[in-house]
């Protein structure tokens, strides 16, 4: 199934009437702190969360991660004159329960964000948690958010790295600040099991889920927790389409039960899109048979990707060498004619060269003669292709059949270079090495 943009949810219509599986109950809690950080980068962080805390939560079963929101707010004067900046903040927590006290963390994303000189930078946060809960204790625990620590990487506007900064940012004498009250029962709810196994991958524009069946009515997949898809019971992959290249999303999976019993979702997983382009630069090593002779070949072939299309256009070297049959040898040089392009599809690579040939000096029994400067063939078409199975990242093999043209300009011995080199029923085989 593919979904071209983020869509609203489509739930199952039994009769008249629209049913669907829930998660477990949720209450949207709010928490605002202000805390002085200990680096002379940043002396101070706001941070806001919210999210839709699971409550209760059933012992059985143990928490689900739902999603928070938020913002951290801090100056800027210390971000090395950064245009952008991204990396994560983790709260410690205060949970209190009637038997004792726990000071668990929660890390979650600071979104990728513009940065404005001289203005405070208001960084999204967003992630996944589950209910700060101890294990096998039952009754209510209630959650303050301690101490802030986050870090964070960035750019400046030539593209150079900022100095990373990571800090932590206490309360002093400030009260702990409470983020929610929830309720763990000891009680064996009947629920439909999360999808499983799950997993998701992407490309630049696009990210799949694939999941197993369970006894839904459907499944909805979601992207940065809103629902961008629904489909059948027996379908296990869904694609979403329309996405940016290079850029963090969470993906999981919901069963729809059409009886409204308690459904668990997959844990989200955390993909990042391909970027737009991806450079491979490749060392290559190889022969050409030339009218029966064996031409050693080495060189360079640097491929630039594009991730949505699959085409390369690519820049291909092949240093100069020799061919050498029946007492006659000829030093060769190749000059490209235009860029080298082709594909990568279904694993098989494909770049087609032009290159003409050019004759420095031809040798005839010892003798070596230097040729005039346009002593050149018209441009030589080399159609590589690899077999099934091309790793970009790796490189692989590729060969090509091709035909050399009759070399020009090159005086009294232009009869002796075509017999070295010019006809049809040549092979190359290249290996690329990443």
């Amino acid at each position: 199934m593919r979904v071209r943009t983020v869509v609203a949810a489509v739930l199952v219509t039994v009769g008249s009437v629209v049913v669907i599986g829930e998660p477990a109950s949720a209450t949207g809690q709010t928490v605002t702190v202000a805390r002085a950080c200990d680096s002379p980068s940043v002396g101070r962080a706001d941070l806001t969360l919210a999210g839709d805390i699971e409550n209760p939560v059933f012992d059985y079963l143990g928490p689900e991660p739902r999603a928070v929101t938020g913002m951290l707010t801090i100056p800027t004067a210390g971000l090395s004159g950064a245009v952008g900046v991204e990396g994560t903040v983790t709260v410690r927590l205060v949970a209190q329960t009637a038997l004792g006290t726990s000071y668990p963390t929660r890390t979650l994303d600071l979104r990728p964000t513009q940065i404005t000189p001289g203005q405070d930078a208001v960084i999204p946060v967003f992630g996944y948690a589950t209910a700060a809960v101890p294990g096998r204790v039952w009754g209510s625990t209630t959650v303050d958010v301690d101490s802030v620590q986050f870090t964070l990487t960035g750019k400046r506007a030539d593209w150079s790295d900022i100095t990373p900064v990571s800090t932590t940012c206490v309360r002093g004498d400030q009260p702990t600040a409470r983020w929610y009250s929830v309720t763990t029962m000891d009680m064996r709810p009947d629920y439909v099991p999360a999808p499983n196994p799950f997993s998701a991958d992407a490309t630049a524009d696009s990210v799949t889920a694939h999941w197993g069946l369970t006894t839904a009515t459907g499944y909805q997949v979601l992207l940065d927790d809103r629902v961008v898809a629904t489909t059948g019971s027996n379908d296990t992959t869904a694609t979403i389409t329309g996405l940016t290249p290079e850029t963090d999303y969470y993906v999981r999976v919901r069963p729809i039960d059409q009886l409204g019993r308690l459904v668990r979702s997959t844990a989200p997983i955390k993909v990042r899109t391909l970027p737009r382009t991806t450079t491979f630069p490749y060392t290559l090593t190889g022969t050409a048979r030339v009218k029966g002779a064996t031409v050693p070949l080495t060189g360079s072939l640097r491929t630039v990707l594009e991730a949505f299309s699959g085409k390369h256009t690519s820049d291909l070297t092949l240093d100069p060498t020799d061919v050498s049959a029946r007492g006659t040898s000829a030093h060769l040089e190749f000059v490209p004619e235009s860029p080298t392009t082709g594909t990568l599809s279904a694993t098989v690579f494909t770049a087609n060269a032009r290159v003409a040939v050019v004759v420095k000096s031809v040798t005839v029994r010892g003798h070596r003669v230097l040729m005039p400067e346009g002593c050149r063939t018209a441009p030589v078409d080399l159609p590589l292709r690899s077999a099934a199975g091309f790793d970009p990242r790796l490189g692989g093999e590729v060969t090509a059949a091709f035909t050399v043209p009759p070399l020009t300009g090159c005086g009294p011995l232009t009869t002796t270079a075509n017999a070295l080199l010019t006809g049809g029923g040549n092979t190359v085989t290249l290996r690329l090495v990443g």
